[in-house]
């Protein structure tokens, strides 16, 4: 079984974290222009049908008082129920009711995504969730609305483009980038880790030849004396020569 370590709060994941938020504020943003625009489709074709149903059947019921027997009469009912059938037909085909629903909901997820993301790295690291559960979420989230989430129409990204393109300093989604970079982990001694701490050197010095004096504990092989001679203690920092 293999076991991972532990993941803590660094600056390179909160990196990582605060430029997923920004992608999902944008996706939100897509999600909600792309439900704006199915939902407008779903409904131009809705009404029609409604009130060209409810013609024909009305028509159907009232022809022979209204028209007698006229053939123009039955012509007319059997068009405008031939175009009810062919609306439908199309709505369901394209699915605008289904896809509306949809784009709502990725766009209400990446938003609560995003409102996570801000609250939790608004805190300090000690407030914070554990770094693994969030990243777990985070990842599981991002992964799931990324094969759930319906496609978003070429013109809701040209309006995208066109009204973000001046914000330079937010991380936006692949799609409307056409191209992203690989962000490569740099190895830095200094990176903070929950008990890292300076690491200062102390070292004995002799007061008066200045030498450096190994305490008798750590030279196992020399045979212990007493000069007599106080030792004085210098703080030696790493970078640094001693004394200064």
């Amino acid at each position: 079984m293999e076991q991972s370590e532990e993941i803590h709060w660094n600056q390179q994941l909160e990196e990582i974290l605060s430029r997923e938020g920004e992608r999902a504020l944008c996706y939100a943003w897509l999600h909600n222009k792309s439900q704006a625009r199915v939902s407008k489709y779903d409904t131009n074709i809705a009404l029609p049908v409604i009130v060209l149903s409810t013609i024909a059947g009305t028509g159907s019921i009232a022809s022979q008082s209204l028209f007698g027997n006229s053939q123009a009469a039955s012509v007319i009912i059997g068009i405008i129920s031939l175009s009810v059938g062919v609306m439908n037909t199309i709505s369901n085909y394209f699915g605008f009711a289904k896809r509306s629903e949809a784009h709502k909901i990725s766009s209400m997820t990446y938003a609560k995504i995003h409102k996570f993301i801000v609250i939790e790295l608004a805190l300090p690291r000690k407030e914070r969730m554990k770094a693994n559960d969030m990243l777990k979420i985070i990842r599981e989230q991002l992964e799931r609305l990324a094969e759930t989430s319906p496609q978003i129409p070429d013109p809701i990204i040209t309006m995208f483009n066109e009204k973000f393109h001046d914000q330079t300093n937010v991380s936006k989604p692949e799609i409307t980038n056409g191209l992203d970079p690989i962000h490569v982990y740099v190895e830095n001694s200094e990176a903070f880790t929950p008990d890292s701490k300076s690491k200062i050197e102390v070292k004995l010095f002799h007061p008066t030849t200045g030498a450096q004096i190994i305490p008798e504990s750590l030279r196992p092989d020399a045979t212990p004396t007493s000069t007599g001679t106080p030792v004085v203690p210098r703080i030696s920092i790493p970078g640094r020569t001693p004394g200064t």
